[in-house]
């Protein structure tokens, strides 16, 4: 995010309270987030909160050389991992032959 230079007085208002209305929104949807969390520790036979993400493709290069320069040619590969609060993580791997997207996704949902 880049910042933006405001001289004038009413400018400076108006985007802190753009910025307050932002915090407001996003601390909501964090609380609630927190509030299903706690729901599936406490009541697991009634409530179920799950998370799935995908990892930057660049973290998955093999062979992997650390900071040293990448070979040209690397095994493309993608994970993506299920968080089932209180109950499980469970990660999938994709090779090449594989096409990610939605599908994959609904696929380790699933």
């Amino acid at each position: 995010m880049r910042s933006i230079q405001c001289k004038g007085e009413q400018d400076r208002t108006l985007i802190s309270k753009l910025h307050a209305q932002r915090r407001i929104t996003y601390m909501g949807e964090r609380r609630a987030y927190a509030e299903r969390i706690l729901l599936a520790h406490t009541d697991k036979e009634n409530y179920l909160s799950a998370v799935s993400d995908t990892m930057a493709q660049s973290h998955m290069m093999l062979p992997w050389l650390g900071n040293q320069a990448q070979p040209a040619v690397c095994l493309a590969q993608k994970m993506t991992a299920i968080l089932c609060h209180n109950r499980i993580l469970i990660g999938y791997r994709f090779f090449h032959n594989i096409l990610g997207g939605a599908n994959a996704s609904i696929y380790c949902m699933l």
